[in-house]
C-alpha cells in the first residue's frame, strides 16, 4: 500500500513539474510585462522607454525595468529626501532580495531584482511584483521612522 501511495506522490509531482515547465518562458519582453500587469489588475500602466514601464498604484509612483537578458528590476525612488547611509546599511542588513541606497541627488533609492536565467512564469513575474510594492512601502515607512 505504502509503495502505491509512493507510486501516485511521485505521479503527481510530475506532472505538476511538467506543467510548470510548460509556463515557464525564457524571457518576457516589455509587452509581456504590460500584459502580466494588466491582466493582475494594475491599471497605471506605462511605457516609458523600450526597457522601462512606470506603475502606479495608489499613487505612488515605481519603475519596472527590463534587462535585455529578461532580468527584472523594480526601482523606487523617494526624492527631497536626505537620510543617513546608516538607515541604508541597516536596510540592507537586515532585509533580503533588494538593496538601498542614496543616489546621486542624495534621494532614498530602493531596487529590488528578479534572476530569469532559469526562465520565468507569469505568475512568478506577478509575484515579484507583489512583492517589490509590499517591499518599496515597508522601506518608505522603514526610512520615515529613522
Amino acid at each position: 500500500m505504502i509503495t502505491l501511495r509512493f507510486f501516485f506522490f511521485v505521479l503527481l509531482v510530475s506532472f505538476s513539474s511538467a506543467a510548470s515547465a510548460q509556463d515557464r518562458v525564457e524571457q518576457f519582453g516589455i509587452a509581456d510585462i504590460e500584459s502580466i500587469l494588466s491582466n493582475e489588475g494594475y491599471s497605471g500602466i506605462e511605457r516609458l522607454s523600450d526597457n522601462l514601464i512606470a506603475l502606479r498604484v495608489d499613487g505612488t509612483a515605481y519603475g519596472i525595468i527590463v534587462s535585455d537578458n529578461g532580468d527584472l528590476q523594480g526601482y523606487y525612488g523617494l526624492s527631497g529626501t536626505r537620510y543617513p547611509l546608516e538607515v541604508f546599511n541597516e536596510w540592507n542588513q537586515t532585509k533580503r532580495f533588494s538593496r538601498a541606497y542614496r543616489d546621486a541627488d542624495g534621494d532614498a533609492v530602493l531596487e529590488f531584482d528578479l534572476d530569469a536565467a532559469a526562465g520565468l512564469t507569469k505568475a512568478q513575474v506577478a509575484q515579484f511584483v507583489r512583492l517589490f510594492i509590499r517591499s518599496s512601502e515597508a522601506f518608505r515607512d522603514f526610512v520615515t521612522e529613522k
